[in-house]
Parts: structure tokens; C-alpha cells; sequence
């Protein structure tokens, strides 16, 4: 038997946050949890001083970058950095290089994903290719394994294509997860529109609208077909009051936020360049506080689940190693790829509230297995 003494106890599903023991039998099943439990005659005793015990953590919005990218990231380092990070479930999205909207990539990904120690779901894209114009066989691949469809990292421009595709998700009971960003108020990518970055590099910037605007729109439709959808990525405070505002009224309708977004303002592009450039763009204080402030009552309101890993992997030496000491970083074993944030960051760098812990277990865990 494995006794874990000293440890606090993070429990989302009996609101429990206290310090307490817990005694694991021979089957690796939990055997009893009191705030005590003597270690006679248990020969494997851990001292879990200082630490957090949890249910498995999950990131509903991770890019493995497999197939086609393994230079920046595969299956097996991905899975290797969530689970240092304490995430037993991640799912991937469906911009890989050939794009996921077919069985024989979704097929590839899933083979892979049986020889590592989390669970590692692949979703589909929404649209072949990305492309935005024609929908991908939703009943299809649903049935080979996909828990979900996301054209993430382009907006779903068309009214009448998201329309039917929110027909076929609720159909099949899988959610849709959107990534809000209409191109027409994007003038130009990466800083937010009318901020002091835009200015210095002598460009328009991304406006809030493009985000609020599809938000707004997505989730009249989420109503009209009872479908289930996420926001990805949100960035503005509107958004924020649009998504509780849509849920008061009965929509199933859920959103995501990223470390940068709640830690980081368009303030910072200045201080760290290109860097600091991401669709959508790093947006206000008050942006900042409104999207922290979504978090923190999620209890209550469950608007936010959160995208948990620190980074899209693009380079070899992910960007978020430029905003954090080493020591915040959980690397993978391999070839140091991939990088996931300790779940302490969020506690010390971002909220240091005391309410935090039951909210970010919230978002981590109960939230995104809902979703």
C-alpha cells in the first residue's frame, strides 16, 4: 500500500481544499482519506509536504503539432510535458500538416496516443482543410473517435456554414470550439488596435470587435440549436459579459483563457516585441482584470474553462521561456520540446487570492470534463 501524508487536498466535486492523508491500496485504489492516518506497518509512505493532490487535470485546447511539425512538438513530448505538468487528458486540435478532417490523420494521431500514459484526444476540424467552405463528415469521424470540431486558428466566418454545423454537433451531442475572430475588423494581427505597440510599429492592430462581434453572433445560434460551444482563447471584457449574459439566458455556451491573457497586457508588447504578438492580441488592464475576475467566480457562473499548456509550440525554444524563470517551467524529457506551466503559477504570479485554488480546479478539471 502507498501512504501520502501531509499533502492538500483539492477536491472540485466535494469542495474540499484542506490538508489531509490519503492510504492507495495494492490496485492502486483509493483506500481511505482522513486528516490523519498512522504509517504503521506501511512500508511506501510519501511525504506530500508543500504539495497539491488533485483528480487529473485538463486542457481541452493543446497543438501537438503531429503530424507534420514533429521538429517543433509530437505526440510523445506533448503527452510527456502535460503530464509533469499533473494533465491526464489533453485534446489536440485539428491544425496539423495534413489538416485533421479526415479518419486516416484522426486514425494516425489516435495510434500514437496509445503508447503514452495520458489520455491524448484528437479533434476534428469544422471545415476541410480550414478552408471555411465546405464541412467535413461530422458523423464520420465522430464515430472513429472524435470528441469534438475546431477550425481553431481561423474564424468560422460564414453564418450560414456555422449554422449547420452547430445542427450536426448538437445532433451527434459533441461540442464545437470557435476561434472568434472576424478578419474584417482585423487590420492587422498580433497588437491590439488604437495600443501605445500598435503606434510604435506603425500598424492598425486587431480591434476588440472582431472577437465580440462573433461571439455575439455564435452564441444567438448556440440558442437557436441548443448546441454546445466554446470560445476559444477570449481576450476582451465584453466577451466576458457577452458569454455570462448568453448562459443567463440558456445557451451552452463555455470559453477558455490562456495564461499570457491573464497575465500579460498590451503594455507588455512593448517590453517584449514580436514576442508578444498572438491572434488574438494581448488586450487592456481592464481586459486583463475582467478575464481574471470570469475565472475566479466560474464557481458560480462556470463561464471559463481554461487552456492550461503555456504555449503554442512553434520553435524549439518555446517564447514563453522569455516571460517565466526556469523554474516555473515543467520541460518534457525529450529533446526539452515542450514546456507546461506549474500550477502554482497561477497562484503566485497571476491571483494570490484564496479563493483561487477551488477556481482553477474548477476550470482545470470539472469545467473541461463537462465540456
Amino acid at each position: 500500500m502507498l501512504l501520502i501524508q501531509n499533502g492538500t487536498v483539492l477536491d472540485p466535486y466535494t469542495e474540499t481544499c484542506k490538508k489531509l492523508d490519503i492510504l492507495i491500496d495494492d490496485a492502486g485504489i483509493i483506500h481511505r482519506i482522513a486528516p490523519t492516518i498512522p504509517a504503521n506497518y506501511i512500508e511506501d509512505v510519501y511525504d506530500a509536504s508543500g504539495c497539491m493532490i488533485s483528480p487529473g487535470l485538463v486542457d481541452v485546447h493543446v497543438h501537438f503539432r503531429d503530424p507534420g511539425q514533429t521538429e517543433k512538438e509530437d505526440i510523445y513530448t506533448g503527452a510527456a510535458a502535460a503530464e509533469a505538468g499533473g494533465y491526464t487528458t489533453v485534446v489536440c486540435m485539428a491544425n496539423t500538416k495534413p489538416t485533421c478532417d479526415n479518419l486516416e490523420t484522426l486514425q494516425y494521431v489516435q495510434d500514437k496516443a496509445r503508447h503514452v500514459m495520458i489520455h491524448v484526444l484528437q479533434d476534428c476540424a469544422v471545415t476541410k482543410g480550414l478552408g471555411g467552405k465546405e464541412l467535413v463528415d461530422f458523423e464520420a469521424l465522430h464515430e472513429a473517435g472524435a470528441p469534438g470540431f475546431t477550425d481553431d486558428g481561423v474564424n468560422l466566418t460564414s453564418g450560414k456554414l456555422c449554422l449547420e454545423a452547430m445542427r450536426r454537433a448538437k445532433a451527434l451531442g459533441v461540442p464545437l470550439s470557435f476561434h472568434e475572430e472576424d478578419p474584417a475588423y482585423v487590420l492587422s494581427p498580433g497588437v491590439n488596435y488604437g495600443s501605445k505597440a500598435a503606434k510604435k510599429f506603425d500598424v492598425l492592430g486587431a480591434m476588440p470587435s472582431s472577437e465580440e462581434e462573433m461571439i455575439a453572433r455564435d452564441i444567438e445560434l448556440a440558442l437557436m440549436t441548443g448546441a454546445r460551444v466554446a470560445f476559444q482563447h477570449i481576450s476582451s471584457a465584453k466577451s466576458v459579459a457577452l458569454i455570462r449574459a448568453g448562459k443567463a439566458r440558456g445557451a451552452d455556451v463555455h470559453a477558455e483563457a490562456t495564461p499570457h491573457h491573464l497575465a500579460l497586457t498590451q503594455d507588455d508588447v512593448l517590453t517584449y516585441g514580436v514576442n508578444a504578438r498572438m491572434n488574438p492580441p494581448l488586450r487592456t488592464e481592464q481586459d486583463r482584470q475582467a478575464l481574471i475576475a470570469g475565472l475566479v467566480r466560474l464557481q458560480h457562473l462556470e463561464v471559463f474553462a481554461l487552456r492550461a499548456v503555456g504555449c503554442i509550440v512553434h520553435f524549439a525554444h518555446p517564447v514563453i521561456h522569455q516571460f517565466l524563470p526556469p523554474e516555473r517551467l515543467l520541460h518534457s524529457h525529450n529533446e526539452g520540446k515542450s514546456s507546461s506551466l506549474r500550477l502554482e503559477y497561477w497562484y503566485t504570479v497571476i491571483f494570490c487570492g484564496p479563493t483561487i485554488w477551488s477556481a482553477l480546479q474548477n476550470g482545470y478539471h470539472r469545467n473541461c470534463r463537462q465540456l
